[in-house]
């Protein structure tokens, strides 16, 4: 498996354990807070676990090693995740994932100006189509602006800087660092007091499971996927998630889409496929062209 296809396997398969959390955030009904603060010991356990499962005694090695940027990182996180968690709640899921998908342009913008990185025609087309799929599931949703979808935007803003991050320190593994997300998300949260559980241990233990075993694992994928392909082309997969949560929402809760939504998956699904390919290609054409080159 070359750089370029561990890079987009790794990217899928975090975006498709992401997934689920719309559902999960459709079942609890439990404060916004409540949910931060859950969400943040949760990530605190799971994060940790897993970097002590890849890296075993060197596990506070590779937290320093991480450095500030392995904080920034963590901040980034952690402020994406609260905006992600109010904006849900308030402005829908499908409404919060339409401008949430907006990342890949931010991350473009971002590796354009600040890493100097090319982005290509196709890149555009791709991002343009998946972004119409999108409005095509979610435009019935889209019925309020205001505060709660400017925390959407910024939760792309900072999901988009996040890989950029990632994509520059490329060299080290800057993952431990989520966990730093998880202490900050903890202390947003005990600002509120510490959450009451009675009647709402359900909702609660079901934030927690998803925070300690499936988040971590489906983030720690999405922030080593930079290292491998650039922060455009991570982003880009993640618009992946509109495709597949409908489909998780009508097996789990016998939601059947409607119209507009079977044909934004499809324009999705498409878009992606050709981004992908097209990505393929360019890198296949880089490394015959390397391989080709004279050795000096």
């Amino acid at each position: 498996m070359n750089k370029n296809t561990q890079g987009f396997a790794l990217a899928i398969f975090g975006v498709l354990l992401l997934a689920p959390d719309v559902v999960i955030m459709r079942w609890i009904s439990i404060p916004h807070m409540d949910v931060i603060f859950w969400r943040g010991i949760g990530f605190i356990i799971g994060f940790s676990g897993l970097v002590f499962y890849r890296y075993k005694s060197d596990f506070f090695v590779v937290i320093k090693k991480a450095g500030w940027i392995g904080v920034a990182s963590g901040l980034l996180f952690a402020l994406g995740t609260y905006c992600y968690t109010i904006s849900i709640q308030t402005i829908g899921a499908a409404s919060t994932m339409v401008i949430i998908s907006s990342a890949p342009i931010f991350a473009a913008l971002i590796n354009w100006l600040f890493l100097n990185q090319r982005m290509h025609i196709f890149s555009i087309v791709a991002i343009f189509f998946v972004l119409t799929g999108i409005v095509f599931i979610a435009f019935t949703d889209i019925n309020q602006f205001g505060i709660s979808s400017l925390l959407a935007l910024s939760s792309a803003v900072f999901m988009a800087i996040n890989f950029n991050l990632a994509q520059s320190k490329a060299d080290t593994d800057i993952s431990p660092g989520l966990i730093w997300g998880g202490i900050i998300l903890t202390v947003i949260a005990l600002f509120n007091g510490v959450p009451e559980v009675q009647d709402k241990e359900v909702d609660a233990v079901l934030v927690l499971i998803n925070a300690i075993f499936i988040m971590p694992i489906g983030f720690t994928l999405l922030q080593i996927a930079p290292r491998f392909i650039n922060a455009t082309q991570t982003s880009v997969c993640l618009l992946l998630e509109p495709l597949v949560g409908p489909l998780i929402v009508f097996l789990m809760l016998g939601e059947k889409p409607g119209g507009n939504t079977f044909i934004g998956c499809a324009i999705i699904f498409v878009a992606v496929i050709y981004y992908i390919y097209n990505e393929s290609i360019q890198h296949k054409k880089a490394y015959i062209k390397e391989m080709d080159a004279p050795f000096l």
